[in-house]
This record gives C-alpha cells, sequence and structure tokens, in this order.
C-alpha cells in the first residue's frame, strides 16, 4: 500500500513539474540554449538555473559567473532577452562581487531583494529591484514592503552547468522531466 502511495506522489510530482515548464515552448528552449553556449563559449565556468520572477508562465534563466555578477534571460513568448539592469543602460550584468551582495526572488512577484554591507559602516543595506516587463529593465528602490513566499537564491553555487542547463532544455523541449544536478 504505502509503494503504491509512493508511486502516485511519484508521478504527480513528474507530472508537475513537467506542467510547470509548459510555457517553455521548443523554440523558447532552442533561444535559452543558445544564452547558454553563448556564455559558456566564453567562460566555462558559469552556473545557471530557471527560476519565475513575473507572473506569467514561462521561466527565466539566471545566468551567474560566480563571486562577480549574474545575468537573467527573459521570454515575451516569442523571443528571449537580457533584462537590462536598469533603465539607465543596457547593460544585463547584475554585480555582487566582495561586498556580501546577494540576489534572492519572491517567486512571481516581479521583485528581486539584494542590498551589500557598506565598506564604511559594515552595515548591510537592503536594495530592491522591480522588474519593468514594457522596458525590459529593473529599477531600484530602497524600501518595499515585506513579501512572504517561496524565495530562489539566485547566487546558488548549486545549480547547473552549461551541459546540464543544456540538456535540461532539450528535455523540457520534449515534454519530459528535466534532470537537474541532483541538489
Amino acid at each position: 500500500m504505502i509503494r503504491k502511495i509512493l508511486t502516485v506522489m511519484m508521478f504527480l510530482s513528474v507530472c508537475f513539474s513537467i506542467q510547470a515548464f509548459a510555457a517553455l515552448t521548443p523554440e523558447l528552449c532552442e533561444q535559452y540554449k543558445n544564452y547558454v553556449l553563448e556564455t559558456s563559449y566564453n567562460n566555462g565556468e558559469l552556473k545557471y538555473k530557471l527560476f519565475y520572477l513575473d507572473d506569467d508562465d514561462i521561466p527565466e534563466m539566471v545566468i551567474e559567473n560566480l563571486g562577480c555578477c549574474i545575468k537573467i534571460v527573459s521570454s515575451d513568448g516569442n523571443e528571449a532577452f537580457y533584462i537590462a539592469s536598469s533603465q539607465y543602460d543596457d547593460e544585463p550584468e547584475l554585480y555582487y562581487g566582495a561586498h556580501g551582495r546577494f540576489y534572492e526572488c519572491y517567486e512571481r512577484s516581479g521583485r528581486i531583494d539584494t542590498g551589500a554591507v557598506d565598506s564604511k559602516t559594515w552595515e548591510f543595506c537592503p536594495e530592491y529591484l522591480f522588474y519593468d516587463k514594457a522596458s525590459r529593465t529593473f529599477y531600484e528602490t530602497y524600501s518595499a514592503e515585506k513579501l512572504s513566499g517561496e524565495t530562489v537564491d539566485l547566487c546558488d553555487y548549486n545549480a547547473l552547468s552549461a551541459v546540464e542547463m543544456c540538456r535540461d532544455l532539450d528535455l523540457i523541449a520534449q515534454g519530459k522531466q528535466p534532470i537537474g544536478n541532483g541538489y
């Protein structure tokens, strides 16, 4: 009896995982893969992860250059693109480096919580990046309402390698369960 229950639970979790990425069409998977291949060609140490920034059903992909910066790839359903780090420039890099900066997203909130340690006072200064879908940029504020719910760490040392992300994107394009990296 317990074995049957576990089998049903595993089946349902696989169905929900596959359904979670259903809006990521084979064409978008191919475009996301192009970003992976383009970035990993220059730096084989990058890490990749799919997550939901906004309220649509198309996941974003974070590209992490460990210890340096992250870039976020999004899509409007037709084309994939980098989200610019601010409305003032076209650069997609969100830097973190040596000052204790992190990037954490409350899924589907359109917001990334971040911040850094002030080098003079050693106090942590929170910052909030809000995604403006229309302009494909983030805008920054220093205060925001408290959110609750599931968060995703965008600076994740256990994220996928380029090979693993390409494999998972191929599986998603075929309507299959992504494998991940076992963490």
